[in-house]
């Protein structure tokens, strides 16, 4: 079946993605450009994979991701063995939440002190930072590190602007800390998942339901949304 066709008959379904995906994978096409990607997430991210490939294919690239158990992060990134590293990835995505890696900025806000809130950003930015440096130990692969979208409820509601360090503002901080990072290292780039979110809409783009089942935080729109961005990388 020529590329051609296959990606003709992509509706827009996530199943027709699904079956595009499966052919491509299956298929040698001369005119695609290899490139392996390694994710490392702290949430189930997989279901991206099929917009990610297909979205790819239009760009001239055949795309063949390795996902990472999510959470498993230094796991995969320190060990010059590890399954990530075996996949010779040409880019790494780092995809992390707030809500996994600083719970209090998002789930307890209120009751931090300031001082507790620098703390934790410096956490966060510390260790993505380490991320980033130990791929660069082991890999000359492009990363590509998610910034972090605003938390879909502000824990002082709309007295957040009132805090003397708003939540929205420490998630703002967070996401600069992370650009620092990348300015820093050479091929690390900030993949803008707080503008895709925000554009969207926090509504649209969680499915409770997938969250529940799979730890999923993203609804199939957001999922397509997400493997169009990444593919322009």
């Amino acid at each position: 079946m020529l590329l051609e066709d296959i990606l003709r008959e992509v509706d827009g379904s996530p199943s027709s993605y699904t079956r595009a995906s499966r052919l491509i994978g299956e298929g040698e096409f001369d005119q695609l450009a290899p490139v392996n990607v390694g994710v490392l997430s702290t949430f189930t991210f997989d279901l991206v994979s099929p917009f990610l490939v297909v979205e790819s294919a239009r760009r001239g690239m055949k795309v063949s991701p390795f996902f990472a158990p999510f959470n498993q992060l230094e796991q995969q990134v320190l060990d010059k063995g590890s399954a990530l590293y075996q996949n010779d990835p040409g880019v790494v995505v780092i995809a992390s939440r707030l809500e996994e890696l600083a719970p209090p900025l998002i789930e307890r806000f209120v009751s931090l002190g300031q001082e507790d809130v620098v703390t934790e950003i410096a956490n966060v930015t510390e260790r993505v930072g380490g991320l980033v440096q130990g791929i660069r130990q082991h890999s000359q692969a492009t990363v590509l590190v998610f910034n972090f979208a605003p938390p879909s409820h502000l824990s002082a509601g709309l007295a957040d602007t009132g805090l003397a360090m708003s939540q929205t503002s420490a998630v703002q901080q967070t996401n600069d800390q992370l650009a620092r990072v990348c300015r820093s290292e050479t091929g690390a780039f900030v993949f803008d998942y707080a503008r895709l979110v925000t554009e969207s809409g926090q509504r649209k783009w969680q499915d409770p339901k997938l969250w529940y089942l799979g730890r999923i935080p993203m609804g199939s729109n957001a999922q397509l949304k997400t493997g169009k961005s990444l593919s322009r990388y």
